[in-house]
């Protein structure tokens, strides 16, 4: 079996930037819908993104809730 193509993101952004938050996991959402392996590493502010309850305040600006 080949192995699925594997694409790394990095979320340095947390609430202070919630575009830059969200676009690594837009990025990543997108790349499991073209069934290839996504990575998003979480750096910097981007750690708080992995609290209990954080992400779920932020939303993209653009993007409809």
């Amino acid at each position: 079996m080949a192995e699925k193509e594997k694409l790394f993101f990095i979320a340095t952004h947390g609430e202070e930037e919630p575009e830059r938050a969200c676009f690594p996991f837009m990025l990543a959402n997108a790349a499991q819908a073209m069934d290839l392996e996504a990575v998003v590493a979480l750096q910097s502010n981007g750690v708080f993104l992995a609290q209990r309850g954080y992400a779920e305040k932020i939303a993209f600006p653009a993007s409809p809730r």
